[in-house]
């Protein structure tokens, strides 16, 4: 116990100066360290991806179904170098039959192909059937196979090889030897977007008399040609050989357009009635019936184009169009 003689002393000694130096001092408050600020850490992305894989007709049939029932983001990998070959309609949608089901609404399918090929059958007495169709709403993606053989010339309706309502990108894809007697004897588009890249149209033929004919017929959407090759598409009696534009936003970019035959009253290569259409940095030439046939719509051609549009046996350009420099 201190004794209560020392109270005074201990007073004094604390209300010292120097006491003063004893304690600890108080930092500033710029200098005093601040709590952990509460922060939210990112989600990673847990979206759904359904794969399948498909080494026969049936499995491809199959997962189409399993993909349109999940709905999403859905991708069928196809066997190595496997040739499908299908024997019979699946469906009659879209005033055609067409042989695999159809994209329906909300699937986001891609089809991945290691030099693959889905084909109709081409033994005499197999019936007349598309490929493939697309849903509006629906999304499809066909990367590195062939198409071929698609045929709906003893039916009528669009797109030989594929009708498209809804999205539509391919990549590396061949389509050839389509058949239609009404429109798009390899794709036809009627809405949606159409990415089509370093693919190759050889071999549509369009059948019919005074339609819409063409490896690729497009009346509404938004349309994407990037470096694709059309050879020796023809379509006598039809408006054109290889590219009809009859409506939509239609962009071509380094493609090459060549060799549409002479066969009966040839038509164009490529034929605009309606449409928003941009030339850039395409080549048309050594067409039978003429180059680029513009009736209607608002057309713009780059310098390059119009400089390789040439040696076409009708006519090169016809038609009135912008001038637009090189793309």
């Amino acid at each position: 116990m201190i004794p209560l003689a020392w109270l005074p002393r201990l007073t004094e000694a604390f209300s010292h100066p120097d006491a003063r130096r004893c304690q600890r001092p108080r930092p500033p408050a710029w200098r005093r360290p601040r709590g952990r600020r509460l922060t939210m850490d990112q989600l990673e992305d847990r979206t759904v991806l359904s794969s399948y894989t498909a080494a026969t007709v049936s499995d491809l049939i199959n997962d189409i179904n399993t993909a349109n029932a999940a709905g999403g983001a859905n991708t069928i990998t196809l066997a190595t170098q496997t040739t499908f070959t299908l024997t019979q309609a699946n469906n009659t949608s879209d005033g055609a039959p067409t042989g695999l089901p159809v994209i329906a609404a909300g699937n986001n399918l891609t089809i991945v192909g290691n030099n693959d090929t889905i084909q109709r059958s081409s033994v005499i007495g197999t019936p007349y059937f598309r490929l493939f169709d697309v849903a509006s709403g629906a999304s499809l993606t066909l990367e590195n196979m062939t198409l071929q053989f698609g045929d709906i010339s003893g039916v009528g309706g669009n797109g030989g090889e594929i009708n498209s309502n809804g999205d539509l990108a391919l990549s590396g894809v061949n389509v050839f030897y389509g058949r239609a007697i009404a429109a798009g004897s390899g794709v036809y588009v009627a809405g949606g977007t159409a990415n089509l890249s370093n693919d190759a149209f050889t071999g549509n033929y369009c059948n019919g008399s005074g339609v819409a004919g063409g490896a690729v017929c497009i009346v509404g959407g938004t349309a994407n040609l990037a470096d694709d090759t059309f050879d020796s598409d023809t379509a006598p009696n039809c408006y054109a050989g290889a590219i009809y534009v009859g409506g939509g936003t239609v962009t071509l970019s380094g493609d090459l357009v060549q060799d549409s035959p002479i066969f009966g009253p040839a038509p164009p290569a490529i034929y605009i009635s309606r449409g928003v259409v941009t030339f850039c940095h395409d080549t048309v030439k050594d067409n039978g019936g003429g180059g680029i046939d513009i009736v209607g719509g608002s057309v713009g051609i780059d310098q390059f184009t119009v400089a390789h549009t040439t040696k076409n046996f009708a006519f090169d350009i016809q038609g009135s169009y912008t001038l637009i420099p090189n793309c």
